[in-house]
């Protein structure tokens, strides 16, 4: 009788046991593979439905599960797996048509770069930035954005250099001007719409400097002042003359006939951000290092644009050139040569263009006692040519 009801208790277990291991399916995967499908199909609910609270707790759990599963300290290249989910997980909840998750989003982006700092180049502390400073919290906004430069020196640093400069204008202290150079290298670089993105700045006080005249001949043609606006960008080209967008503003507020091209010439380097690269006869570029360019068309004409670059490799070690024009991305092939040249062809847009050439180093295998050399690549030209359409290269 006892074995009987033994057998009886053991076979009405069998079915409670299968559907508690069902229900655990997405938490008993191998630490460092998530199930993926099903954290994506969480994102999509996440982003789209009313009431996400139990599925952003089944979100989260997932997350948990790989993060106290590996067995790590935070920082470290093991815990950017996690810190990338929990960034995911922040992206959907702040993409929704409400905002009444934000506080949520803001404690995913804490919890990702709590685990690894420097993900994404300081996208998560921007993405902090803004939600900060739309409850209301200018101040720790800024200390956001102050984050993201420690990450970053492309366009994201200078795109929090600008809502730092609209932070600070707002304290309306007399002692503490606007950061011109900040700002300037903003509109120079990042901004897609210089003469509405100058408005917030129009009646602020601007740090005394020569990029102060750029920023007041910008501030003068959003006015409608275009005399004013020409003999500011003309004061600024006297100490910095054949800068390219100054040139083209000139005469884009003067009335002139446009050239073609600024730089006239298609000399990208002479157009250049690039703070973290040496001058040598050219730019030196180390692995994942990149150069910013700007140029403007004043026209937007039918056809290709090529970007032509020259190089030279003295290591031994393959590498790669990656071409990003706006949102568009061009990858070269492998090159051990001394002398390499390369040409990639994009669809350019009207007016300001933004290219970055970022230098990737291949792997090759190294010896366990030796340390592997760092490889320095001399960009030597990088030229930007307008071809007309149907026309072969």
């Amino acid at each position: 009788m006892e074995k009987n009801t033994r057998i009886f208790l053991f076979r009405a277990m069998i079915p409670c046991a299968l559907i508690f291991l069902l229900s655990m399916t997405p938490f008993l995967c191998k630490p460092g593979m998530p199930p993926n499908t099903r954290f994506t199909a969480l994102l999509k609910r996440v982003a789209d439905e009313s009431d996400i609270g139990p599925v952003l707790a089944e979100a989260k759990a997932l997350i948990e599960f790989q993060k106290t599963g590996a067995g790590f300290q935070s920082g470290t290249p093991a815990c950017e797996p996690p810190a990338h989910l929990y960034f995911r997980l922040g992206e959907a909840l702040l993409s929704r048509k409400d905002t009444l998750y934000r506080e949520e989003a803001l404690f995913c982006y804490e919890k990702a770069v709590e685990l690894f700092p420097r993900l994404r180049h300081g996208w998560p502390y921007f993405q902090m930035g803004l939600i900060l400073e739309s409850m209301n919290q200018p101040e720790p906004a800024r200390k956001q954005y102050q984050q993201v430069r420690q990450y970053d020196f492309s366009l994201l640093a200078l795109r929090a250099g600008y809502r730092i400069a609209g932070i600070d204008d707002l304290r309306n202290d007399e002692d503490e001007p606007v950061r011109s150079r900040d700002l300037y290298a903003y509109f120079r670089f990042a901004s897609e719409d210089a003469l509405r993105e100058i408005r917030p700045f129009l009646k602020s006080r601007l740090e005394a400097c020569d990029e102060a005249l750029y920023l007041q001949a910008l501030a003068a043609s959003a006015q409608g002042n275009p005399a004013t606006a020409t003999q500011r960008m003309m004061d600024f080209l006297a100490k910095h003359p054949g800068e390219p967008s100054a040139l083209y503003y000139r005469d884009r507020f003067a009335g002139n006939p446009m050239q073609p091209f600024y730089p006239t010439d298609g000399n990208l380097l002479e157009s250049c951000y690039a703070p973290r690269v040496g001058r040598d006869g050219g730019y030196l570029l180390t692995d994942d290092s990149r150069v910013m360019m700007d140029f403007y068309l004043p026209e937007l004409a039918a056809g290709e644009l090529v970007i032509d670059a020259t190089f030279e490799n003295d290591s031994e070690t393959p590498i790669q050139l990656i071409f990003v024009l706006n949102d568009q991305i061009r990858e070269t092939g492998s090159s051990e040569k001394e002398q390499g040249h390369c040409a990639v062809k994009f669809s350019p847009r009207k007016e300001a263009n933004h290219l970055e050439l970022i230098l990737h180093v291949l792997s090759k295998a190294v010896d366990a006692d030796t340390d592997a050399e760092a490889v320095v690549v001399n960009l030597r030209e990088l030229r930007a040519v307008r071809v007309p359409s149907g026309k072969r290269t």
